[in-house]
């Protein structure tokens, strides 16, 4: 298993360093969702919910989700957008 931090791109890595502490975070566009496995992992959020349009990726992401121990603090949803975001159900994006 793979340090989390290892994974992500230099781009990647600055978007999560814009992130404040938040309860609940929703990463949208999430393609592998390493973005929310890091926040979880690092504590920048207690929750995220890693959104993407395609269900390919959103697969990918379940099956990374699963791998790093994180089914209960990271959730998937197929959303184009805010679509499927509920309002209210994170305090960042």
């Amino acid at each position: 298993m793979h340090n989390i931090e290892n994974l992500l791109t230099p781009r990647l890595k600055m978007v999560a360093s814009l992130v404040p502490e938040s309860d609940s975070v929703c990463d949208i566009g999430t393609d592998h969702a390493y973005v929310a496995l890091y926040l979880v992992k690092k504590g920048v959020s207690k929750r995220v919910i890693a959104a993407d349009i395609k269900k390919g990726p959103l697969m990918q992401a379940t099956k990374n989700i699963c791998a790093y121990g994180e089914s209960l603090r990271v959730e998937t949803r197929l959303s184009n957008g805010f679509e499927n975001i509920s309002k209210g159900e994170a305090n960042t994006a």
